[in-house]
């Protein structure tokens, strides 16, 4: 617990920071997916990978190897 808050404090002044575009072009949510089912043949898992981003900067992702 000592960790989480150390890390806390020593991150709290960083994060995302969205700037205007300096077009006329709304800002557009951009996604790119990933699926596959055969790889994994044995275990019949199927597994996703994705990642939106919003003006040129990642919102969300999800990456499995």
């Amino acid at each position: 617990m000592k960790w989480v808050l150390r890390y806390l404090r020593g991150t709290a002044r960083i994060g995302l920071a969205f700037q205007g575009l300096k077009t006329e072009k709304p800002r557009v949510l951009q996604s790119y997916i990933d699926t596959d089912y055969a790889e994994d043949l044995d275990q019949r898992r199927f597994t996703t990978s994705y990642v939106f981003a919003l003006a040129k900067c990642t919102v969300s992702l999800k990456a499995e190897l």
